[in-house]
């Protein structure tokens, strides 16, 4: 095997070794570079759900990601704390919304980390005072069929679930505030609603799903 040696075709180079950028190397070293190529790089975050008054960890917060909505970072019950998956580094933005029962949802954007990194971040989330409620009502349906979907819908920053009745329907009070609403049903393309509620107001959702391919 020649390597290390300068060439200009693989059949320079002998058996065992191929022509990369000029010179000989030996193929189970390029084998390990390309390896090495495809390797992403990540980051993780970490850190803290706290109560903003007492700064006591919040047992059942939960965090979303952006790009990541149907998937559900929870904390640990005995100390609020968290850590995620490994995610993709880079240039960019993250959204990171937390929310917990009796506490206002909490939403922060962040630079995405460098390559791994651990970023570390608390969030202390606010108490609700006496909440204003307004209502959400609608029906899913297959769109070209016509008939009713039975799954939920979904208010990722309340971790609030709306189930559908046996026609499609469904209705329920929702906290007032500015929502991204999630209807994935199994077998149809995910859609996303953004939506405000107001106190007393109703809100139509009637969405038509779309089988996916």
């Amino acid at each position: 095997i020649k390597t290390n040696v300068k060439c200009t075709a693989d059949e320079e180079c002998g058996p065992g070794a191929v022509c990369r950028e000029t010179q000989c190397l030996a193929v189970k070293e390029v084998a390990k570079e390309v390896v090495k190529e495809k390797l992403p790089e990540t980051y993780v975050l970490n850190g803290r759900v706290l109560d903003g008054a007492t700064e006591e960890p919040i047992p059942d917060a939960v965090l979303t990601l952006s790009g990541y909505e149907n998937t559900f970072l929870a904390v640990d019950y005995k100390n609020g704390s968290f850590a995620s998956w490994p995610l993709a580094s880079g240039e960019g933005l993250i959204q990171v919304t937390v929310s917990a029962p009796s506490y206002k949802p909490l939403q922060e954007t962040i630079p995405k980390g460098k390559a791994s990194e651990v970023k570390t971040l608390v969030f202390k989330l606010e108490k609700l005072g006496k909440t204003e409620l307004g209502q959400v009502r609608g029906s899913l349906k297959h769109a070209g069929a016509g008939s009713p979907v039975l799954w939920v819908v979904f208010f990722p920053a309340l971790g609030q679930k709306i189930k559908t009745r046996k026609d499609g329907t469904f209705s329920a009070d929702v906290a007032t505030g500015r929502y991204q609403v999630l209807i994935s049903a199994a077998g149809f393309v995910t859609q996303r609603k953004d939506i405000e509620i107001r106190a007393g107001d109703t809100v139509i959702l009637n969405i038509d799903l779309t089988p996916a391919k």
